[in-house]
């Protein structure tokens, strides 16, 4: 799998990387569910979601979230040495959230109706070979063929910056993810200008 860094300016101008394991994002490494409750975070992903290529090209007419919490492919925020002191503590902290799988709540204040299923049942799917993804469009029809992983959300003190990852899965090979470096200007959460080296996957 080749996997590139690159230096940005911009955090939406990471640069992706091919990944064939579509699965990676899952967080096999914790067995607690915790419950979620952080209200702050619900406002990030509520930014983040309408984003996500499951709603902007897909069209999925019902959102299919993973309800644990996943932590992504392997951490690769770096910030240059002007944006360290501000960043750095931010991704130490979503890095140790990440090692935690937390059950997520129906707190979403999304426009796109969405439902929650669990890691063992989008699984299930995809055990038996390397993925039945007609068993699970006819089991959640109004998905677009995809589900969208998200991980717990790390904040800096007075939670002005935010630090995620999200991505989706839409068939054997079809997916793809990133981090997100984020601000919150005047109540609203909107992509962070940094420096530093970002990336993100897509098969």
């Amino acid at each position: 799998m080749p996997y590139r860094r690159h230096t940005i300016t911009v955090a939406t101008s990471a640069l992706f990387f091919v990944c064939l394991m579509l699965h990676a994002q899952a967080n096999p490494n914790s067995q607690t569910l915790l419950p979620y409750n952080d209200a702050e975070a619900y406002k990030v992903y509520e930014a983040l979601l309408p984003t996500d290529w499951t709603v902007t090209v897909a069209h999925a007419r019902r959102l299919l979230i993973q309800a644990q919490t996943g932590s992504g492919p392997n951490f690769c925020l770096k910030p240059d040495p002007e944006s360290a002191a501000l960043l750095q503590p931010v991704f130490d902290s979503l890095v140790a959230l990440s090692k935690t799988a937390w059950l997520l709540q129906p707190n979403f204040g999304l426009s796109t109706p969405y439902e929650f299923a669990s890691s063992e049942d989008l699984q299930a799917f995809f055990k038996p070979n390397f993925g039945d993804w007609k068993g699970f469009a006819e089991r959640y029809p109004d998905s677009a063929h995809s589900y969208v992983t998200l991980s717990p959300i790390a904040f800096n003190a007075d939670k002005t910056i935010a630090v995620v990852y999200m991505g989706h899965s839409c068939g054997s090979l079809c997916g793809g993810g990133t981090f997100y470096v984020l601000e919150n200007k005047e109540g609203v959460w909107k992509n962070l200008r940094w420096k530093g080296t970002s990336c993100g996957w897509a098969s």
